[in-house]
C-alpha cells in the first residue's frame, strides 16, 4: 500500500463528462511528496463491481470514489483530506452529504431532507441550486450513510457487489460496512460547497428494489447506529459557548415555553415554580416570546439549554403533579424511551388525524365554557403505555432532535412530526397511566377552528407518504368550515348590539360544540350580563365595549379558582378574588359562572368557595360594612344562598332599618359574631313562637327580661313577625298586652303594638322583606 498516494475512481459511460471531471482533479493542489492517479471504469456492470475492480488495482492508501458528473471546486481538497485522515485514524470514510438517520422505509430523503447534513452546488438543466442541509459543529459530523456523489476512504473494504448489482444504495451499504468494521463515517465542516454536481437526470429505475435489499440486510445495524449516535450527539449551542458546544448536564431539567400572552405565561410559570426538584438536579426555564413558529422557537430554546431533560409545553398548560420531574426521571431510566407526553394515540392512523382521536393518557381540558376530563387510562396496564404520537401541549424528551421548522412553520402538526422523528429513530414514546388524583396537567386550551391544522395535516401526509400516510378530507373539518359563517354572524350581531340574536346563535353552536375561543368568551360575557340583570336588575357589562375588560378579569378569576382547587393555595388566591369582589371589578355572578366552567369538579370547588365567602361576610359584618355584605348576598340566586346567607341578609336588613330610624342600640351592638347573632335571632323568634302558641303567661317575664337586657329593637321583632309568622294580628295583640303590663298603657312600645293589632291586613302594617 502506497501511503503517499491518492487515487480518484469513477464509473462512467460518458467520456466527455469523465474528462471534465478529470480536468478539475488535475487542478487540485497536491501535498508535497504525494502523487495522484485517476481510474475511470468504463461501461461497468454496476457501481459496486466497477469500484471493486479499481480498488483492487490501485495501491493508493487514499481513494476518492466519485460520480463522473462531480466537479471538485476546492483547490486544497487533497490537503484537507490528508489532514483529516492523518489526525483521525478512526475516520474510515468521509463524504460531502450524508444522513444522520434513516426513514422507516429505508429512504434517505423520503420524508424530507431534515435527516441530511452537508452542502453542495447542484447544476441542473433548468437551474443551479445551492443545496444546504446542515453544517458540522466541529471538524465533522458523524453520519450513518453518505451520498455516493463523493466518498473518500483511507481503508479498503470490499463493496457488496453480491447484493447491489445496480446504481443505487451501493453508497448506503458501503457506509454501514465501514461502521460495522469499527470506523467512523463523517461529513467534514465546510464553509462553502466543495463540489458541483451536474445532476441533470435522475434515473430511479430499480431504486425501490435496492432499497428493499438495503433494509433487509442492514436495518438492525443502522437502527443500532442511530440509537448509539443519539446518546452521544447533542445540539450545538449558539456562538459564544466553548468550542461551539456545551456539555450536556445529565442532572438538569429545562422547561421550554413559547409565549404570546403574558397572563397565561405567568400562570404557567406559577405552577412550574412550585414543582419539587429531585435532589441533586437543577431546573431552568426558557421562554421564547413572539416566535414566528413553534418549531423555530423550540429549536432556538433547545440550543440555549444544556439540560438533558427538556419539557416543551404550551403557555396554557398548568402542571398539577408537583413530583412530575421525579416521575419523568424514573421513566427516562429506560434508554429506549425518547419522549413522554400526557395524551397520545396507541395505533397508527393513515390519515394522521391523531389530535382528534387520542386514546391514551388523562387530563382535564377547559374549552373556555366548560371543562372536560379526558381519561383514556382506565384499561392501561403498568405505569405507562406506548404510543405512536403525542399531543404538543406537553412533550418531554431525553434526546435532542431538531424540530422540522422548514415544513411545519406554523403552530400545528409539529407534535406529530416530532413524534414521527423519534419513532423512526428507533425510540419509544410513552404516556403515563394516571387518574384524576394523579393527573400531570391541566390544559386551558380554548377552542380551535382547525383551518391551519388541516393544511399542515396535508403537508405531513404528503411528506410521510412513503411510510403509509395518505391525506383524505375529514367530515370534522368540513363541518368546522361550515360553522365559520355561523360564528361570523354571531360576532356581527354582538358587535351591532343585537345581544339576543348573538346569544341564541352562540348557545346553538355551544350545544353542537361549534364555538371557537373568541365566541366562547362572548357567550360567557352574555351569560354573566344576563344573570346580573336577572338577579341584580343591573350589570356593569351592559356596554359591549367592556368585553376586553371582562376577559381580563375572567381569566384572573378562573386562574385563582384553579389554584385554590388544584394547588391548595386558598389564602392568597381567595384574597385576590375577594379584593376584586369588594372593589366591584367582579360580582358574585362572575365568580359563580367561573366556578361552573373552570374545573371538572365544579361542586367540589364551590364548596371550598362557600366557606371563604361566609368568612368574608362575617368579617364585613364585624367591620360594619353592611352595604358591601348586602350587595354580595344580593348577587346570589335564591338557590345559591344557604341558611347562613339568608340569615345574614335578615340581620343586615334589620340593622339598616335600625340605623335609618336612629335606634341607638342595633342588632350589631348585641354581637358581631355570626354564630351569636344567629342564636340571638333564633332566641327572639322562639319567644315569639311561644306567644303564638299561648304560652305568654309562662314566658312573658323571661321574654321581657331578654328583650330589655339584650337590647332587642322593635325593628327586629317586626322583621321576625312579618317574615316568619302567619297570625300577625294575634301576636301583635299579645305583645301589646305584654308591654302594657310591663311598661304601662301609654308606653311607646304598647301603643306601637296596639296600632299594629288594630290595623287592617296590609294597611299600616309595615312589611319587612
Amino acid at each position: 500500500m502506497n501511503q503517499q498516494k491518492f487515487c480518484f475512481i469513477m464509473c462512467s459511460n460518458d467520456k466527455i463528462q469523465a474528462d471534465e471531471c478529470r480536468l478539475y482533479i488535475e487542478q487540485l493542489l497536491i501535498p508535497e511528496g504525494y502523487e495522484v492517479e485517476v481510474f475511470v471504469i468504463a461501461e461497468a456492470e454496476s457501481m459496486t463491481s466497477g469500484y471493486n475492480e479499481a480498488m483492487n488495482v490501485s495501491d493508493a492508501k487514499y481513494k476518492v470514489y466519485l460520480h463522473h458528473d462531480v466537479l471538485i471546486l476546492k483547490p486544497d481538497f487533497l490537503h484537507i483530506t490528508l489532514a483529516l485522515f492523518q489526525k483521525h485514524p478512526e475516520v474510515g470514510m468521509f463524504g460531502l452529504v450524508g444522513n444522520e438517520s434513516i426513514a422507516e422505509d429505508g429512504g434517505m430523503w423520503s420524508d424530507g431532507t431534515w435527516r441530511r447534513t452537508g452542502e453542495i452546488l447542484v447544476d441542473r438543466v433548468y437551474e443551479r441550486d445551492y443545496s444546504f442541509f446542515g453544517r458540522a459543529d466541529g471538524e465533522f459530523s458523524e453520519v450513518i450513510t453518505l451520498d455516493g456523489l463523493l466518498m473518500a476512504t483511507q481503508y479498503d473494504i470490499p463493496w457488496r457487489e453480491e447484493l447491489f448489482q445496480g446504481w443505487d444504495y451501493y453508497d448506503a451499504s458501503q457506509s454501514v460496512e465501514f461502521w460495522k468494521a469499527g470506523y467512523k463515517v463523517v461529513v467534514p465542516y465546510m464553509d462553502a460547497p466543495w463540489c458541483l454536481h451536474e445532476n441533470d437526470l435522475l434515473n430511479m429505475a430499480g431504486y425501490d428494489k435496492w432499497r428493499n435489499i438495503f433494509v433487509r440486510e442492514y436495518r438492525d445495524y443502522y437502527k443500532q447506529w442511530m440509537a448509539e449516535h443519539l446518546k452521544r450527539k447533542r445540539m450545538s449551542m449558539e456562538p459564544g459557548s466553548e468550542n461551539g458546544h456545551v456539555k450536556i448536564d445529565e442532572h438538569k431539567f429545562c422547561f421550554i415555553v413559547c409565549a404570546n400572552n403574558e397572563t397565561y405565561l405567568e400562570e404557567c410559570l406559577w405552577y412550574i415554580n412550585r414543582l419539587s426538584v429531585p435532589k441533586g438536579f437543577g431546573r431552568e426555564i426558557v421562554v421564547i416570546r413572539d416566535a414566528t413558529s413553534i418549531t423555530s422557537a423550540y429549536n432556538q430554546a433547545m440550543g440555549k439549554s444544556d439540560a438533558k431533560y427538556k419539557i416543551y409545553l404550551h403557555q396554557d398548560v398548568f402542571i398539577l403533579n408537583r413530583n412530575i420531574l421525579s416521575a419523568l426521571f424514573d421513566i427516562f431510566q429506560e434508554d429506549s424511551i425518547g419522549m413522554v407526553g400526557v395524551l397520545g394515540k396507541k395505533e397508527f392512523l393513515p390519515a394522521a388525524q391523531y389530535t382528534i382521536d387520542w386514546d391514551a393518557g388523562a387530563i382535564e381540558v377547559c374549552n373556555a365554557t366548560l371543562t372536560h376530563y379526558n381519561n383514556y387510562s382506565y384499561f392501561s396496564e403498568g405505569d405507562y403505555v406506548d404510543v405512536v404520537a403525542i399531543d404538543g401541549m406537553f412533550m418531554a424528551t431525553q434526546y435532542d432532535f431538531l424540530w422540522d421548522e422548514k415544513n411545519f412553520d406554523g403552530w400545528d402538526f409539529y407534535d406529530i412530526s416530532q413524534s414521527t422523528h423519534f419513532t423512526q429513530a428507533g425510540y419509544r414514546i410513552v404516556v403515563p397511566s394516571v387518574d384524576r388524583d394523579t393527573q400531570w396537567c391541566f390544559h386551558d386550551s380554548g377552542q380551535s377552528e382547525y383551518y391551519e391544522w388541516d393544511r399542515y395535516r396535508r403537508v405531513f401526509c404528503d411528506l410521510y407518504a412513503p411510510i403509509g400516510y395518505v391525506y383524505k378530507p375529514l367530515e370534522f373539518i368540513r363541518l368546522k368550515k361550515h360553522n365559520h359563517e355561523k360564528r361570523r354572524l354571531a360576532i356581527e350581531a354582538f358587535e351591532n348590539g343585537d345581544l339576543l340574536k348573538a346569544s341564541q346563535l352562540l348557545q346553538e353552536m355551544s350545544a353542537a360544540c361549534e364555538l371557537d375561543t373568541r365566541c366562547s368568551y362572548v357567550l360567557l360575557f352574555l351569560a354573566v350580563l344576563s344573570e346580573e340583570l336577572f338577579v341584580q336588575g343591573h350589570s356593569s357589562y351592559e356596554d359591549i365595549q367592556k368585553l376586553p375588560e371582562f376577559i381580563e378579569e375572567w381569566d384572573k378569576v378562573k386562574f385563582m379558582l384553579r389554584r385554590m382547587y388544584f394547588a391548595g393555595d386558598s389564602k392568597e388566591s381567595w384574597q385576590i378574588i375577594q379584593d376584586r369582589l369588594l372593589s366591584g371589578k367582579i360580582t358574585m355572578r362572575v365568580l359563580y359562572t367561573a366556578i361552573q366552567s373552570c374545573v371538572f369538579d365544579s361542586q367540589g370547588l364551590r364548596k371550598r368557595i362557600v366557606s371563604h365567602f361566609q368568612e368574608l361576610l362575617s368579617s364585613l359584618i364585624i367591620e360594619g360594612r353592611l352595604e358591601n355584605a348586602g350587595q354580595m348576598i344580593g348577587q346570589l340566586k335564591s338557590e345559591e344562598r344557604g341558611i347562613r346567607e339568608n340569615f345574614l341578609q335578615k340581620v343586615i336588613q334589620v340593622c339598616q332599618l335600625e340605623q335609618e330610624k336612629g335606634i341607638e342600640s342595633t342588632i350589631l351592638d348585641f354581637s358581631t359574631d355570626v354564630e351569636q347573632l344567629i342564636h340571638h335571632y333564633d332566641r327572639v323568634e322562639w319567644y315569639i313562637r311561644r306567644i303564638e302558641f299561648g304560652h305568654l303567661e309562662t314566658y312573658q317575664q323571661e321574654f321581657y327580661d331578654y328583650v330589655t337586657h339584650a337590647g332587642v329593637s322593635d325593628v327586629l321583632i317586626l322583621t321576625i313577625v312579618m317574615n316568619d309568622f302567619p297570625y300577625k294580628k294575634k301576636i301583635f295583640a299579645d305583645l301589646a298586652a305584654l308591654f302594657s303590663e310591663k311598661e304601662g298603657e301609654d308606653s311607646v312600645r304598647t301603643n306601637l303594638y296596639v296600632q299594629l293589632a288594630d290595623a287592617e291586613e296590609g294597611d299600616g302594617i309595615p312589611h319587612v322583606k
